[in-house]
């Protein structure tokens, strides 16, 4: 997003007590949020909702912007950025692969979607304690 624009939150997160290390939850929350407000349209709003499932918290993250190219994401890894040829991007392209490990060491998992028009969903399933 250039300086001059804006990106909104609207927040719904019910309470609950997840089984997570706060390190490794801390790393997962500022990443996630980080590209969601980096990758959003400018003057959108980023949605974050949460959920109790069975045995999971679920925290999505919805950000109207370019879609994520679900076809690599087996490249989700440590300095890879996706389409920095068409698209200038700041950073090393570290933050989804210190998400993933940091999902892996705590039990949670993270699914990215693209939803109608235009939303990416990034979807992280932390156990409750």
């Amino acid at each position: 997003s250039d300086l001059g624009s804006q990106v909104h939150a609207r927040i719904n997160l019910p309470e609950a007590t997840v089984h997570c290390r706060e390190p490794l939850l801390t790393t997962m929350l500022t990443e996630l949020l980080g590209n969601a407000v980096k990758f959003a349209d400018p003057d959108s709003t980023i949605v974050i909702s949460g959920q109790v499932a069975a045995s999971r918290y679920i925290l999505h993250i919805d950000n109207v912007g370019r879609p994520f190219p679900l076809d690599r994401l087996g490249e989700v890894g440590a300095f890879v950025q996706f389409d920095r040829e068409r698209h200038e991007q700041q950073g090393l392209g570290i933050g989804l692969a210190l998400v993933t490990q940091a999902a892996r060491l705590s039990q949670s998992t993270l699914d990215i979607s693209n939803l109608p028009p235009h939303t990416v969903r990034l979807s992280l399933h932390i156990p409750l304690a």
